[in-house]
């Protein structure tokens, strides 16, 4: 577990109990650099990158990430994180115009989705950062999530993207859920300058999701949302 030198002792007690190895740095934050530093010190099989602002729903939700990341071909796997009050905020990363953004948002927890894509077991392009599963060896054969290019939340796109390049799948499972705190009111937008990085990196390759049907909008249509709209699609 890292932190950044502020965990209350009493925390920090209650996880040496459980056996939680704790690792603290004192650089300012970087994404990239947090994730690579944590895999370093893993000891573990597989890695679980996790956001501290989550809370569990589902009792087996390791288990359920688990059953996909330990085989060969798959490379990432994540789950389908709530906002506080129930809806959905994640259940997997598309990409319109080399652009990634949810691909369903704002919408019931069991509301089915296009296809029924949010609630079955599906590949998807990419999965979000904030709770996702993927093997150390596999991480590191990628080098890791990328540190120079992206210091922002698009790096987790990127790393699944150099997965499916690598030949592996990424996998969303809607039996791994989490309540998701953070994302419900901190601002969204990626810098400019990476989106523009990431479209030169990425274009020519993952123009369209393969995933997702390129006749669905790009926009948000918010006064849809209650009737879970398969094409509700927002942008980071």
């Amino acid at each position: 577990m890292l932190d950044r030198n502020q965990m209350p002792l009493e925390m920090e007690a209650r996880l040496s109990r459980r056996g939680v190895r704790r690792v603290a740095y004192s650089e300012a934050f970087n994404w990239s650099r947090v994730n690579n530093l944590g895999a370093r010190h893993a000891t573990g099989s597989h890695l679980l990158l996790l956001n501290d602002d989550m809370e569990v729903i589902t009792p087996d939700w390791l288990e359920s990430m688990l059953e996909f990341s330990q085989r060969d071909g798959i490379g990432a796997v994540g789950g389908k994180l709530l906002f506080p009050d129930g809806r959905i905020q994640h259940a997997g990363v598309t990409i319109f115009n080399c652009k990634p953004g949810i691909r369903i948002t704002a919408t019931a927890a069991a509301a089915p989705g296009y296809f029924m894509g949010n609630v079955v077991h599906r590949n998807c392009i990419a999965v979000t950062g904030a709770c996702m599963m993927t093997r150390k060896d596999v991480f590191e054969s990628v080098g890791g999530i990328e540190r120079r290019i992206f210091r922002s939340i698009i790096t987790d796109v990127d790393y699944c993207l150099r997965l499916i390049v690598s030949g592996r799948r990424i996998v969303y499972t809607p039996y791994s859920q989490l309540y998701h705190y953070e994302s419900l009111t901190r601002p969204k937008g990626v810098e400019g300058d990476e989106v523009k990085r990431f479209e030169d990196l990425w274009l020519k390759r993952f123009l369209h999701d393969p995933y997702s049907n390129p006749n669905l909008t790009t926009e948000s249509r918010r006064g849809r949302e209650s009737r879970d709209c398969g094409a509700v699609h927002s942008q980071f």
